[in-house]
């Protein structure tokens, strides 16, 4: 009798055990299924006068007093609160409000980011992008560039996401970025990508921020997911040649004379 009832016992820890397990893998597995679509919320806050905009103004404004009153217009930086949809596949990260610096239009004339969407498509390593030239909309088109991160084994919590740290360097700049195992995506705002997993907050060295604000565990409308379609389509090269060019129009092509008053006149 002693033995039947110690078998029974262990029969009955056994599909405990058993279910307990089962009930974990199930959660897990549903925990990684939903964490592969949500909706990230950011505050981008962008340096406005990064040096390569301060040797810019610099090469094409010859007078030091318009350069001077230009470089204090454009003192501190821009905060935008920006939300990132996201599935396995596809990432759109879309402005919720913008905080311009004094609240100046004049700051956000050449390139505002009111209204401003950076759609990633993951699996065709592409993006689409909205830029704004004098009021004029375009339509970027190009290819994702291979960020080659490193990771340097630091971790921490950010929110309630357990997070690891990349580095890279990404043009000029080298960034900090922090990403969750947990969304096992490979996205992240703005034009950063490439970790095995969401990238919920990262630093640029000039001082630009990312900063994570909350994670929703949703799954995103199609309008939050939307490719922008409004605007003359071009290329990145040819977006950034028709800034430059519009730029020297503005200033004079020389910087000299009446030129540094133009750019101060933009509305």
């Amino acid at each position: 009798m002693n033995q039947l009832l110690q078998k029974l016992q262990i029969n009955t820890l056994s599909l405990t055990l058993l279910s307990l397990v089962g009930f974990v893998f199930f959660k897990t597995s549903e925990m990684q299924a939903q964490a592969k679509q949500g909706i990230v919320l950011y505050e981008e806050s962008r340096v406005l006068l990064t040096p390569e905009k301060r040797k810019q103004i610099e090469d094409q404004m010859a007078d030091p007093a318009i350069r001077e009153m230009i470089f204090k217009r454009l003192e501190g930086s821009s905060k935008s609160d920006m939300a990132l949809a996201f599935d396995d596949n596809v990432s759109s990260y879309q402005v919720q409000n913008t905080e311009d610096k004094d609240g100046d239009p004049r700051v956000k004339s050449m390139g505002s980011t009111v209204g401003k969407t950076y759609y990633k498509n993951l699996s065709k390593s592409t993006y689409v992008s909205q830029g704004n030239v004098m009021g004029k909309p375009f339509i970027i088109e190009d290819s994702l560039k291979k960020i080659d991160w490193k990771l340097t084994g630091d971790g921490k919590q950010i929110g309630k996401l357990n997070c690891q740290k990349a580095i890279a360097t990404v043009g000029k700049y080298e960034v900090e970025a922090w990403f969750a195992m947990e969304i096992p995506v490979s996205s992240g705002p703005a034009n950063y990508w490439g970790l095995p997993g969401l990238i919920v907050e990262l630093k640029e060295k000039n001082g630009s921020t990312f900063a994570f604000k909350e994670f929703l565990n949703d799954k995103p409308s199609e309008e939050q997911m939307a490719m922008p379609k409004e605007g003359k389509k071009v290329s990145q090269k040819e977006y950034d040649e028709i800034m430059a060019q519009k730029t020297k129009e503005l200033t004079g092509g020389s910087g000299t004379g009446s030129g540094g008053v133009k750019i101060l006149k933009m509305n």
